[in-house]
């Protein structure tokens, strides 16, 4: 989404965390905390607050920042139209359904799984980022 001459996403809104996956160890980067708020009947419209929101709504109809009163009265408008960003299930591209752990150690990259020896002794046959050790609890 293009406001305010910068573009937002729900990356920019989070932190993220690394799980690695229980079966193939693939390091998958997750988002994670608050991702913000959004507009039920517009998704693209998020921000950090429902301030933001409101503000962003506004000038996206509008095409200007609004005034404290056109604030208020957006706001009130939009009430209950304004969501907190759900986070999606995260899972594995490889094995769906596989558990993640947040509890893993080493880390390797495979950028090319064909000629790589390391690939072959870990039976890793897809370019990617690897843990050596994934810990179940």
């Amino acid at each position: 989404m293009r406001t305010h001459g910068w573009t937002r996403t729900v990356n920019d809104l989070a932190k993220t965390v690394e799980l690695a996956c229980s079966d193939c160890h693939r390091i998958i980067t997750v988002s994670s905390g608050n991702l913000g708020w959004c507009l039920k009947s517009d998704e693209e419209v998020k921000g950090k607050s429902k301030k933001d929101v409101v503000n962003f709504s506004f000038s996206k109809k509008n095409g200007r920042e609004p005034s404290d009163v056109e604030h208020k009265a957006h706001a009130k408008e939009l009430k209950d139209d304004i969501v907190r960003v759900k986070p999606k299930n995260p899972e594995c591209p490889v094995c769906p359904g596989s558990h993640l752990s947040s509890d893993w150690q080493g880390y390797v990259v495979v950028l090319n799984p064909s000629r790589s020896e390391i690939a072959s002794i870990l039976n890793i046959d897809r370019a990617g980022n690897y843990a050596l050790k994934v810990n179940m609890r």
